[in-house]
């Protein structure tokens, strides 16, 4: 974690601001710009780690006062190196850092969303900056992003995530993980969760039928059987089917999501005291768990047309090196399923109290981490660098 700068700055609200997105405002020295983005990538480096670090103790003072040193910072680099056109937005987010800082602001995971957005626009305008010579980027799109950080700066509390969720959509209006906008009275920005489980079959092309109503009813009765798995499957279904469209579907979707809903299934019909075991298993309670692919896989094999699904579910623990069970397949002899869904597994069960684990849940930031350590052992390399690119995307919209 990285240490602030000694906050003692006097530092001074900004009201309404004219900003002008013009190179030829610029001041910047070209030769040294490489080294520059080189610095502000480190600096945006630290802000995340900060960000996460307060998602998870967010009234952490220390945490605070680092993340409005680093803005700080990086509004006065901004500053020294030129980029004139840059220094309103690290000014808005300074000011929201600063009131964070005074607890005058709560921190939240929307809070984080919208700063590591802000970190990756500023990161964007630097490149167009730095490689092609100009900004790429609508000058009203920009004031429209810095006037709406003042409003959040400026607003009541009870108006503030509105005011957050409608910066976030400015920031990133293309993506398909948005808060949805209901309605919009006055000022103020009503808004409902997005986000339940047939939202997300719809958003991945899932044509949802009877088979999978009945595999998804399933599900809900296992999940009822344990807290531990409550919520699971939704979450690994997005993860999944999210890695599956970023590589272009090379699995079906309605073959993946039935994968998902069943891959764990033959434990539902396992003893609790086996599931729910806080020691290490003997090998009669290992063997018996790890009879649950075969399970998944014969339940689907039983119904027409769910082959790909059965493959999936009876490889999800084989291991990239040929160390998984049940058939120590290795390598690209693993379904391309498989390798989705283990990855998706492996980081909810270290995100998440697991059925088989007591251990207490992991920070995201850490489980990442230790995922990233799988790769090319336990894990494919190709999936794991897919699923580092959607994750980030996941949290930054409060889906993981």
């Amino acid at each position: 974690m990285p240490t602030s700068r000694p906050q003692t700055m006097q530092h001074a609200l900004t009201g309404p601001l004219k900003v002008q997105l013009a190179a030829h405002d610029d001041e910047v020295d070209e030769e040294a710009s490489d080294d520059f983005y080189a610095a502000f990538i480190d600096l945006e480096q630290q802000c995340e780690q900060v960000a996460i670090a307060l998602e998870n103790q967010p009234n952490n003072t220390q945490h605070m006062q680092t993340l409005f040193g680093l803005f700080h910072q990086l509004k006065s680099n901004l500053i020294l190196a030129g980029f004139h056109s840059l220094v309103p937005l690290a000014q808005r987010v300074e000011d929201l850092a600063y009131l964070i800082k005074s607890v005058r602001i709560s921190y939240s995971t929307s809070i984080s969303d919208l700063i590591l957005l802000n970190l990756d626009l500023t990161k964007l305008l630097l490149s167009q900056r730095i490689n092609l010579g100009d900004y790429a980027y609508s000058q009203d799109s920009y004031q429209n992003i810095c006037d709406a950080l003042y409003k959040i700066s400026s607003a009541h509390e009870e108006q503030r995530e509105a005011r957050v969720f409608a910066a976030i959509l400015l920031l990133d209006p293309h993506t398909s993980l948005k808060p949805q906008v209901t309605e919009v009275v006055g000022d103020t920005v009503v808004l409902h969760p997005q986000s339940n489980l047939m939202s997300i079959l719809d958003q991945f092309g899932v044509h949802f039928n009877d088979d999978l109503k009945f595999f998804q009813g399933l599900m809900y009765a296992f999940e009822s059987r344990s807290r531990y798995w409550e919520g699971r499957h939704e979450r690994l279904l997005h993860i999944a089917l999210m890695m599956n469209a970023y590589a272009h579907n090379p699995v079906t979707p309605n073959q993946l999501t039935a994968a998902v809903y069943m891959h764990d299934i033959g434990m539902a019909f396992m003893p609790l005291s086996v599931l729910h075991k806080d020691g290490k298993l003997n090998s009669e309670e290992l063997a018996l768990m790890r009879s649950h692919p075969q399970m998944g896989q014969d339940i689907l094999l039983r119904m027409s047309g769910w082959q790909e699904a059965a493959e999936i579910v009876r490889h999800h623990h084989e291991r990239f090196d040929g160390s998984g069970y049940p058939d120590q397949l290795q390598g690209s002899a693993i379904p391309k399923g498989a390798g989705i869904l283990a990855i998706a597994d492996t980081f909810d069960a270290r995100t998440h109290e697991h059925v088989y684990s007591k251990n207490l849940k992991r920070p995201f930031i850490r489980s990442i981490l230790e995922l990233n350590q799988c790769a090319g052992n336990q894990l494919d390399e190709h999936w794991v660098n897919i699923f580092n690119v959607v994750i980030k995307k996941l949290h930054r919209h409060h889906f993981i």
